[in-house]
């Protein structure tokens, strides 16, 4: 496994959508959504991020806490190749099961 990043969010970038943070302005060039599922009060996706120099994948995990207990999820994670953040979600998670709001049509066959 490559994990080249893990960047921890703050409840104000979560709530504000990351509109502010540093890592939404880094992203911003040539972001694609690659796969994205949704649950109750969740979802996990994995971005497609390229710049000049590189193409990066962003594992995004956020689930929300209702009871205010700070069980709330909010994690991003940075990876060289779409294989590897997809296998964390297939071997952690029953995906098929779950919402499957996006999967990009060059990525289908793999998935």
């Amino acid at each position: 496994m490559h994990l080249r990043k893990h960047y921890c969010l703050s409840q104000s970038e979560v709530s504000g959508h990351l509109k502010s943070s540093n890592i939404k302005m880094k992203l911003k060039h040539n972001y694609k959504t690659i796969f994205e599922i949704g649950g109750e009060g969740g979802s996990i996706s994995i971005s497609r991020h390229a710049d000049e120099n590189s193409v990066k994948y962003i594992y995004s995990h956020n689930e929300l806490d209702p009871t205010d207990e700070g069980l709330a999820v909010h994690k991003m994670d940075e990876y060289d190749s779409f294989e590897e953040p997809f296998q964390i979600i297939n071997n952690k998670y029953s995906w098929y099961n779950l919402f499957v709001q996006t999967i990009h049509e060059d990525y289908r066959e793999y998935i």
